[in-house]
């Protein structure tokens, strides 16, 4: 067991979870749109404060190719389905579904957030459904 910036205990021999990584940069960022997002959406906003608990914090020289950051362009394969989706994981505020973006504040968002291409994770939607997920591609996008 290790302790994380916000002095939660995170253990990183848990199976169930693949390990993930967040930039420091958004750390803060993320805390804050869980904690707000906590009236709205309990469920995911638990989830992703759980997530920014366990992850690794990277700095910026240190960020992974491949690893799934604020912002960026993913592409993942739905095990159940097989079926592969291209989005981009956004704040809640720039969320739009019908144009590929998805909020960070969204069990599919939270359950993306961290991950590196090739991994794998299982979650809850929307609707309760179990879902398994794998990361095929990570592309941050440059924004102005």
């Amino acid at each position: 067991m290790t302790t994380n910036m916000r002095g939660m205990m995170i253990s990183h021999l848990d199976p169930r979870l693949p390990p993930i990584a967040v930039k420091a940069s958004e750390i803060d960022l993320l805390w804050n749109v869980a904690e707000h997002g906590s009236c709205v959406e309990p469920r995911a906003s638990a989830f992703l404060k759980n997530e920014i608990g366990r992850a690794e914090i990277l700095l910026e020289p240190r960020v992974l190719r491949g690893l799934v950051t604020m912002n960026c362009r993913v592409s993942f394969r739905d095990v159940g389905s097989t079926e592969e989706m291209t989005v981009e994981l956004v704040f809640p505020e720039a969320a739009n579904e019908a144009a590929g973006r998805i909020s960070v504040l969204s069990p599919l968002g939270a359950s993306l957030l961290g991950m590196s291409v090739g991994q794998a994770v299982q979650f809850a939607d929307e609707r309760g459904a179990r879902r398994t997920i794998v990361v095929t591609a990570a592309t941050p996008l440059s924004r102005s």
